[in-house]
């Protein structure tokens, strides 16, 4: 969760870890390590210093060469529990830090405490506005544009009692819309392609691709009668025929043939079907958003 709002490149990340502690376990540092690896919009915090042990100190840390960070390494003094048991003000506080930075890390003194901290942190605030503003502003503009280029595209406002009426001109709109590339009523437009871009869509496209196309040729592949030789249909003839011959076909023997010349169909006509299908499912996710979302406002409103 942390890293999702650390993560964007316009978030700055400040970094607070206890200096008492190992540096390489800093889940802080870790993570802004993680979506900064470079440190430039990381800011570390260093906290405890009055809390370390006998013979060591955070000059290292505090110049930079243990957390690589742009941003700076701020040290404070926060109050200890003992401060706020002992009712110690703010204002004492504050001192004591100071005393604290000038006798013990004079060379970081001065941008060390927390009042630094409070000003590089509205200094970089007011840097990082001032640098994205800018940025967002036309950004938001574009969005608003959008929004509004979107608004005019749906008419004009839809009062409660118009709303079935408009429901029914659409549903009417795009049926229409629908029979028409069906009927062959919707010509190409050239102005958004070459001729080589061209290609057929609705009934068009079932016609000629998929009837006379794919379907025909599935159609020229069947052999008709390939297992039936004329022994065969001379045998049934005569295996109908009992005592006596037949001066007709039997229709028992052309409905057995046929049923089996019939049945050979079956697949590339399951095939065409799927083809056609397909064409119209294309057609209506093609043409089918913009009563979708004019739908959608239109009913907006649950009470309607």
């Amino acid at each position: 969760m942390i890293l999702d709002y650390i993560r964007p490149e316009n978030v700055i990340i400040l970094a607070v870890t206890p200096i008492n502690a190992d540096m390489a376990t800093s889940e802080a540092l870790k993570l802004a390590k993680i979506v900064d690896p470079e440190g430039k919009r990381t800011l570390a915090v260093l906290t405890k210093l009055d809390l370390m042990d006998p013979g060591t100190d955070a000059n290292e840390a505090m110049a930079g060469h243990v957390i690589p960070v742009k941003l700076g390494i701020i040290g404070v003094v926060n109050r200890s529990q003992q401060d706020i048991k002992d009712k110690k003000s703010i204002e004492d506080c504050l001192k004591q830090e100071k005393k604290f930075f000038l006798e013990k890390y004079p060379n970081f003194a001065a941008r060390s405490g927390t009042p630094f901290l409070a000003c590089k942190l509205n200094t970089l605030l007011m840097g990082h506005l001032k640098a994205h503003l800018p940025k967002y502003k036309v950004l938001i503009n574009k969005k608003i544009a959008e929004q509004e280029e979107l608004l005019t595209a749906l008419g004009e406002e839809i009062l409660p009692e118009n709303k079935h009426k408009m429901l029914r001109e659409l549903i009417n709109k795009v049926v229409k819309e629908f029979c028409g590339r069906i009927d062959g009523q919707a010509m190409p437009d050239f102005a958004e392609g070459t001729a080589g871009d061209m290609k057929l869509s609705g009934g068009a496209k079932i016609n000629r691709d998929i009837f006379y196309g794919s379907f025909k040729e599935d159609l020229d592949e069947i052999i008709p009668l390939a297992d039936v030789t004329q022994f065969h249909i001379i045998q049934m003839l005569r295996s109908t025929a009992g005592l006596q011959p037949h001066v007709f076909v039997s229709d028992e023997v052309f409905m057995k043939l046929a049923r089996k010349e019939v049945g050979r169909l079956s697949k590339p006509s399951e095939r065409c079907v799927e083809r056609v299908h397909d064409e119209l499912r294309t057609l209506i996710e093609k043409y089918g958003p913009e009563c979708k979302v004019r739908v959608s406002v239109c009913f907006w409103n649950s009470n309607c």
